[in-house]
């Protein structure tokens, strides 16, 4: 089963992977793959950033949302 459904040799996975430590606090959203991001069509751990809660309110953390496909186009 392939994936480049443009043609330009390359998959285009939909989603990329997260890294919310990096994330600066006022813009603590959003949401992807922990770690390296899956090839076309397998599995991964699926993440939320979030703002932490005390003691450490000033820090993105990750939020553990399970697994998800990944979907390529």
């Amino acid at each position: 089963m392939g994936f480049d459904y443009d043609c330009n040799g390359h998959s285009e996975p939909q989603f990329p992977s997260i890294d919310c430590s990096t994330q600066p606090l006022v813009d603590c959203a959003g949401e992807g793959f922990s770690g390296t991001a899956p090839a076309c069509g397998e599995e991964g751990s699926w993440t939320e950033c979030a703002p932490a809660v005390a003691p450490l309110p000033l820090l993105c953390v990750a939020v553990d949302k399970g697994t998800r496909r990944q979907a390529c186009r």
